[in-house]
């Protein structure tokens, strides 16, 4: 038993030495693949499969936060208007002389649930305690306590009301759960 728990610990510190900055308790599940500026909070799980490619950009994972399995996050985009050459001939030259804005940060706050499959994309920030539905595309900022679901139209449902959000976070202040 102490021989898998060795295994397990160091599986885990290979895993988390791709991120750029890996708070306490991470969890990162086989399979996943991180590229660039990945920056990861305290108490996440990140679960099989998942893909955070960074390129000019910073993805920035706050405090307990949940993947599920196969959960994409490009903060980047690839210009599509440049007359005279094919989308993969341009290069990061070609960005920089268009003004730049091809790549954006993504944001996912503190308490947030990312389903199964989902897909975020470049200047993104999911607001704390959200839950992204399995297989939604998010292209825009996400408010604080809701619930995106729905294929391939997702929608915006609020988690609580505003008078539970009040009572959720003095809860959570009550226990010294940081709320970003």
């Amino acid at each position: 038993m102490k021989f898998k728990i060795m295994i397990y610990k160091i599986i885990q510190n290979k895993r988390k030495k791709a991120l750029k900055k890996c708070g306490n308790n991470v969890r990162i599940s086989k399979n996943c693949h991180f590229q660039g500026n990945v920056e990861c909070g305290d108490n996440v799980t990140v679960g099989v499969g998942a893909y955070f490619v960074s390129t000019g950009a910073t993805i920035k994972i706050h405090d307990y936060v949940m993947f599920g399995p196969n959960v994409t996050i490009y903060s980047g985009d690839h210009p599509t208007d440049i007359v005279g050459k094919h989308i993969c001939e341009i290069t990061d030259k070609d960005k920089d002389n268009l003004g730049g804005g091809y790549d954006a940060d993504v944001t996912i706050e503190s308490g947030c649930w990312i389903g199964t499959r989902s897909i975020i994309l470049k200047g993104v920030t999911v607001g704390r305690g959200s839950v992204i539905g399995a297989g939604a595309v998010v292209t825009r900022n996400i408010p604080a306590y809701s619930i995106y679901v729905g294929v391939p139209s997702a929608k915006n449902i609020p988690r609580f009301t505003e008078s539970e959000i009040r009572k959720h976070e003095n809860i959570l202040r009550e226990r010294n759960v940081p709320i970003q």
